[in-house]
């Protein structure tokens, strides 16, 4: 089985995320294709956690745009690229092709002149689409394709060759841990699904990363209308509506909150 593992967003901590990766899903015979940026940003974090290579700017302030019923802020800094090469350098090997896209750190901090939809789709969606275009233009053919972010922790063991064997019409399943109710305040939709860690065929995959071409959200579910008028639109949601849009069914390999982390 050939399967393209695809890293797309920021770096951040991916050095202490490895290890956990490596025990649950990465394998060495895996082609990596990697999407980051030199601009990291904290959301509601104000400690610098990475080496910085300009000026650290608050980031996303509270009260202002969509954050206008938050009270906190984060920060947003550039790393150097030699943090990046020296994160990368342990599946430096397996890598098939990475794009580092340079950011303009001043621009960034105009973010909250936006809608939440619209930064989610700059900030999230974009890298996700252009790291799934990498395996499509890559020329080369694979069984199935697996979304990761860098910071990625899983707590159990995703064992994908067994997973996918083992299940049925592959052609409209996607496998991604999810299940749980929301926790308050942020009351989106009926079942949370995690956005950062996803595999499946690679057509299933291009319409999983297609959410990107949409220039417009989906409308929320008028039952989460308050949560959305107060904090805007959330990924999760958007990502879970444009599945079913087009029949996709969601396989949880996992449905406990615990069974991942995401490393700061």
């Amino acid at each position: 089985m050939k399967i393209a593992l695809c890293y797309s967003g920021q770096i951040g901590a991916f050095h202490k995320a490895l290890r956990s990766q490596r025990a649950s899903f990465l394998t060495n015979d895996m082609d990596i294709y990697v999407y980051t940026s030199d601009v990291v940003s904290q959301k509601n974090n104000t400690i610098v956690n990475l080496p910085t290579s300009s000026d650290v700017h608050e980031y996303l302030i509270a009260g202002k745009g969509w954050r206008k019923n938050t009270n906190t802020y984060g920060i947003v800094y550039k790393i150097p690229s030699d943090y990046i090469v020296k994160s990368l350098k342990p599946i430096e090997r397996q890598i098939v092709h990475m794009k580092v896209q340079k950011e303009d750190l001043y621009e960034t901090l105009n973010d909250w002149d936006m809608s939440k939809w619209k930064w989610l789709r700059k900030r999230q969606l974009w890298k996700m689409y252009q790291c799934n275009e990498m395996v499509n233009n890559s020329g080369n053919d694979y069984d199935i394709v697996v979304r990761s972010r860098f910071e990625f922790g899983p707590n159990v063991k995703i064992d994908i060759q067994k997973i996918v064997s083992s299940t049925d019409n592959l052609d409209n399943k996607i496998f991604m841990f999810g299940g749980w109710n929301c926790v308050p305040p942020m009351v989106f939709m009926d079942e949370f699904i995690c956005d950062g860690f996803a595999f499946g065929k690679p057509e299933v995959m291009n319409k999983f990363t297609s959410l990107y071409l949409n220039e417009d959200p989906y409308p929320y579910d008028p039952k989460y209308k308050e949560c959305w008028e107060k904090f805007g639109d959330n990924v999760e949601y958007q990502l879970k509506t444009h599945l079913d849009k087009h029949n996709i069914e969601i396989v949880h390999i996992g449905n406990k909150r615990n069974m991942y982390h995401l490393w700061r």
